[in-house]
């Protein structure tokens, strides 16, 4: 991860990141059908060459309001909800 200087102006917290885990490995031939049974898109499952890793992000940022808070990403195709 590259370091970043956060904008003049900006919240500190912003860009904090808590904790990063790992959750599956996928073979390609599982990515494809993972994405194949996606109910929110049509994916191009031909253009899968290669597996992947999927993440669960927790970061620091700010609600609307600008009050402190975290917020999760997760990262990968259909990643589990």
């Amino acid at each position: 991860m590259a370091a970043t200087s956060a904008p003049a102006g900006a919240h500190a917290s912003r860009r904090t990141v808590v904790s990063v885990e790992h959750l599956r490995t996928l073979t390609a031939r599982q990515a494809v059908a993972q994405l194949a049974g996606d109910e929110d898109g049509a994916w191009d499952t031909g253009a899968v060459r290669y597996g992947l890793d999927t993440f669960r992000i927790v970061y620091r940022t700010v609600d609307p309001h600008g009050r402190p808070t975290t917020a999760v990403h997760r990262a990968g195709p259909a990643a589990q909800r």
